[in-house]
């Protein structure tokens, strides 16, 4: 049995947090009946890329998890 996965590579943290934030300008007029600020923005990107970077180191070690448990049980 092979065991593979995509895994999220650091420039995916900086990239996604990007593209939130031109998704939340881009809907913001809809949202909020105005446009976004620049500093909101901002935040939202700032925000954005410690919530990503989590969400990456949690994907990764539950992977690693995944890993050691097929490696545990000798199925790998």
């Amino acid at each position: 049995m092979v065991f593979r996965s995509v895994r999220p590579s650091p420039l995916l943290t900086p990239v996604v947090s990007a593209m939130l934030a031109l998704a939340l300008w881009a809907l913001a007029p809809f949202l909020l009946g105005r446009d976004f600020r620049t500093s909101e923005l901002l935040l939202v990107a700032a925000l954005a890329v410690p919530l990503l970077e989590w969400a990456r180191r949690r994907w990764l070690r539950r992977e690693r998890e995944a890993i050691e448990s097929l490696r545990d049980s000798a199925l790998w």
